[in-house]
């Protein structure tokens, strides 16, 4: 099972490619990117803690937090359709 880091202090949504080099900022977006994967996720708060696995309520809360980004994604792509249609 492959790991996905999330550093909330130093990640990088944009940038972070989930590994413990370069980890996500946040939970959701680490889920967002990595659907339907088996994923096993590791968090940290910050430099100075060691990495550890998400609590369940957290866990809860960004596959929720998620879903929102898959819609707002989803909502982009459609409006960037219809704009490519107009031209």
């Amino acid at each position: 099972m492959a790991e996905v880091y999330i550093d909330e202090a130093t990640g990088n949504d944009e940038l972070g490619t989930g590994t413990q080099n370069e980890p996500y900022k946040t939970l959701a977006h680490a889920i967002y990117k990595n659907e339907g994967a088996e994923i096993e996720f590791r968090i940290r708060k910050d430099a100075e803690t060691p990495y550890d696995k998400p609590t369940d309520s957290s866990l809860k809360k960004a596959k929720k937090n998620a879903e929102g980004l898959k819609k707002k994604a989803e909502k982009a792509a459609q409006e960037k359709a219809r704009a490519d249609d107009r031209q």
